[in-house]
C-alpha cells in the first residue's frame, strides 16, 4: 500500500453508511484516473473479512448536470431506517424482480428523483428514456 500513496491514489469518501457488521462507502477516487467508487466491508471481530467494490471512469459531463457524488450526507430520518429499508426491498421485488414497471410511480418521485448515473436524466422521464434505450438492445 505505501506505493499506493507514492504514485498519488487519493480517496474523498462522500457518504458513509453503516447497518450492522457492513459498512458502505461511496467516495471520488484518483486511482489511475478519476473515477467514482462505491464500497462495501463486513467486518467481524473489528476486522474486515469481505470487501466489494465497484469503480467507474468520472466522466466530465452528466446527463443530469450533477455529479455522480453530489447530494445529501448526513441521514436526518434515522427513526424511518425499518421503514425505508422495507420500501427499497418491496420497489426492488415489485419493479425489479417481478418487473411491475407500473408500479414505479409508487416508489420513485416525479418531481424529485435525482438520479447521479452519468448517462440517465432526473426523474421519472429520464429513467424511462435510459429503461427505453436498455430493452431497445435488449438488456433485461
Amino acid at each position: 500500500m505505501p506505493e499506493l500513496k507514492k504514485s498519488g491514489a487519493r480517496v474523498s469518501i462522500r457518504q458513509v453508511i453503516e447497518d450492522g457488521d457492513h459498512v458502505a462507502l461511496h467516495s471520488n477516487y484518483n486511482f489511475f484516473g478519476e473515477k467514482v467508487g462505491f464500497d462495501v466491508f463486513r467486518f467481524e471481530n473489528g476486522k474486515v473479512v469481505e470487501h466489494w467494490d465497484n469503480l467507474q471512469q468520472r466522466p466530465a459531463t452528466t446527463v443530469s448536470g450533477r455529479t455522480m457524488t453530489d447530494g445529501p450526507t448526513e441521514i436526518k430520518d434515522l427513526d424511518k431506517t425499518q421503514a425505508n429499508k422495507q420500501f427499497v426491498q418491496n420497489f426492488v421485488q415489485d419493479v425489479l424482480r417481478d418487473g411491475k414497471v407500473d408500479k414505479i410511480a409508487q416508489y420513485i418521485s416525479s418531481e424529485t428523483y435525482h438520479q447521479h448515473n452519468p448517462g440517465i436524466g432526473d426523474g421519472l422521464d429520464g429513467l424511462g428514456k435510459a429503461l427505453e434505450s436498455m430493452a431497445k438492445k435488449g438488456l433485461p
